[in-house]
């Protein structure tokens, strides 16, 4: 649905590009209501490469008006680049701010310390969830929770900083190979909010 060109990705990284030709992309909140550019939202995209529904499937992926709900959020920037922050599925809402993994996944691997990162939410009294993240380092690295976070509160901001963050020798992953976030999500709902790290047995 959206194409990034080679000539555009060093100006645009971590985007996905902008819509092709005869797509239609907009972004929307909760209630369906289109979000304004820079804020995120879920991605919604209309096409005639757009399948029209499943067979014999009772729920269809498309909205009366045509619109297929990806399930993913993403943001749009001035000039129409969308960049993709994970699924709406696993949003973050900490204290009334949306908080999307993909994008605090991204300021910890920017840090050049991690081969492996996966942020979760985790109950909170007080917030409603928090941010919590899970981490590898990369060989012969010494990573402490402080370092790792200082560098997402400055990439962005204080209510994205992961609490509690653990260092692991590996992520546990389900039969497809993908993270399993369900098992990080109790095991990290049951540690220090503080952020201390500890080493859990790989799975």
């Amino acid at each position: 649905m959206t194409c990034l060109p080679d000539a555009e990705s060093l100006r645009r990284p971590g985007t996905v590009g902008t819509p092709v030709a005869y797509v239609d992309l907009r972004l929307v909140d909760a209630s369906g209501q289109s979000v304004p550019r820079g804020e995120p939202g879920e991605v919604l995209v209309r096409s005639p490469a757009v399948t029209p529904g499943y067979w014999g499937a009772e729920e269809q992926p498309l909205t009366d008006d045509g619109w297929l709900r990806t399930g993913d959020v993403g943001r749009l920037d001035e000039e129409g680049y969308l960049t993709v922050g994970g699924r709406a599925v696993d949003l973050i809402i900490r204290g009334g701010v949306n908080i999307y993994p993909g994008e605090v996944e991204r300021a910890l691997l920017a840090t050049g310390l991690l081969s492996d990162a996966a942020v979760v939410g985790v109950p909170s009294p007080v917030s409603g969830q928090n941010v919590a993240a899970a981490v590898v380092p990369l060989p012969g690295q010494d990573v402490t929770p402080a370092v790792l976070q200082h560098a997402v509160r400055d990439r962005l901001g204080a209510h994205a900083v992961p609490r509690p963050l653990r260092v692991y020798d590996e992520l546990p992953r389900n039969r497809n190979g993908k993270v399993d976030r369900r098992m990080l999500q109790e095991q990290l709902t049951a540690a220090r909010p503080a952020g201390a790290a500890g080493s859990p047995a790989a799975p």
